[in-house]
């Protein structure tokens, strides 16, 4: 658990590094930017032994430009899965948080369906699909466990 509140910590650091002017104020431990407060809000389900990496830290920062998704996918996808995320993220979305299918229910930064973002596999399914920042990390999670065919028409087979 530590060791991912190290990476939550140099993810939400280089975020506010990265993206200077969404910082609006600096209160103790709480950092209020124009996309709500990082470091307050616990993510709901009453089991974070299986949360990612936002939770376990209490970080709570959603990237809204496709600039800023863009940047948290490099950050949290490493390795091999690093070009995975970044080509699904722009097939499926072009990195837009709000792309919406107009022919499913499929929505978000990876394209997510309704049932599938409901499922029990998915600690973040208490947030809303609009949350891009939780889904990237529950893609990752997905990726992790070998979920990669769930992408298969944008190439996400590896």
């Amino acid at each position: 658990m530590i060791a991912k509140c190290v990476r939550a910590f140099v993810i939400a650091l280089l975020l506010l590094l990265l993206y200077p002017s969404i910082i609006k104020n600096v209160s103790g431990h709480k950092i209020t930017t124009g996309l709500g407060v990082v470091g307050e809000n616990r993510h709901p389900a009453k089991d974070d032994q299986n949360s990612g990496i936002s939770e376990v830290c209490d970080i709570d920062y959603s990237p809204v430009t496709s600039e800023e998704v863009r940047s948290v996918i490099e950050l949290v996808f490493t390795g091999e899965s690093r070009a995975w995320g970044l080509r699904v993220a722009s097939c499926e979305s072009s990195f837009d948080y709000l792309a919406a299918n107009p022919n499913s229910s499929a929505f978000g930064v990876f394209q997510y369906l309704s049932k599938t973002w409901s499922g029990a596999w998915n600690p973040y399914r208490a947030y809303p699909r609009e949350n891009a920042m939780k889904q990237i990390l529950a893609t990752k999670l997905a990726y992790d466990n070998g979920k990669q065919s769930w992408w298969s028409e944008c190439g996400g087979l590896e």
